[in-house]
């Protein structure tokens, strides 16, 4: 941290679950009691990350502070024989906070965020019958990181022991994965946008206000 408030650093996710090896197993048939089916597909996924990011925080007079950052993530999965999929994103983010006086802030902040498809949505290898005699999998390995843009801003007080916190928030989403009934699979088929509007204290939420609706989908 240096003397104007800048941070900054570089991650390297470490996390021992990471790279992470899955075996996925499935029965042909209904076992017998106390007895283990036969397997009919085995599969081993392993996702690797690495991330990176800085951030930074000034003030700007005496009332204002402004802050923002920036994150960088890479991810790569291997399943077997399956094409190697790599993704990344840079996930940005600005705000500020403005002191009132008597306790009251008022603060904002516009942030970018993807989340990636699971190893099993990707690269589950059991297969479904499909009642015509053959066989379908609900994985897809072609499936794209979720996308989102969000803004949020509200108004706090905090002065002695009286504490209140209004906050609006709205999320839009793209690329979201979900279960494509036409096919069968997961797929990034849909466009939602999240919409939330609180008024609370401390342990308590007093006027929730929640709306979510997909505003397209493919």
């Amino acid at each position: 941290k240096g003397e104007d408030g800048e941070q900054c650093g570089i991650k390297a996710d470490l996390d021992p679950r990471l790279p992470v090896r899955r075996q996925i197993e499935a029965a042909a048939e209904a076992p017998a009691a106390g007895s283990a089916g036969a397997d009919v597909a085995s599969l081993g996924g392993q996702r690797s990350q690495l991330a990176g990011y800085v951030t930074y925080a000034a003030s700007v007079g005496n009332r204002t502070t402004v802050h923002g950052g920036v994150r960088w993530d890479t991810l790569r999965d291997d399943a077997g024989d399956v094409e190697r999929n790599s993704h990344g994103a840079w996930s940005p983010r600005l705000g500020a906070t403005v002191a009132l006086g008597n306790g009251v802030v008022l603060f904002g902040q516009a942030s970018r965020a993807f989340k990636a498809p699971t190893l099993d949505q990707l690269f589950d290898p059991r297969p479904f019958p499909d009642f015509l005699g053959g066989t379908f999998l609900i994985s897809s390995p072609t499936l794209r990181p979720q996308r989102a843009h969000n803004i949020e801003g509200g108004v706090r007080q905090s002065s002695g022991s009286h504490r209140w916190e209004a906050v609006i928030y709205r999320m839009k989403v793209r690329d979201e994965i979900d279960f494509d009934p036409a096919t069968f699979r997961y797929a990034n088929i849909g466009r939602s946008e999240h919409f939330r509007a609180t008024l609370r204290r401390p342990g308590v939420v007093l006027h929730p206000l929640d709306r979510c609706g997909h505003v397209d989908r493919r």
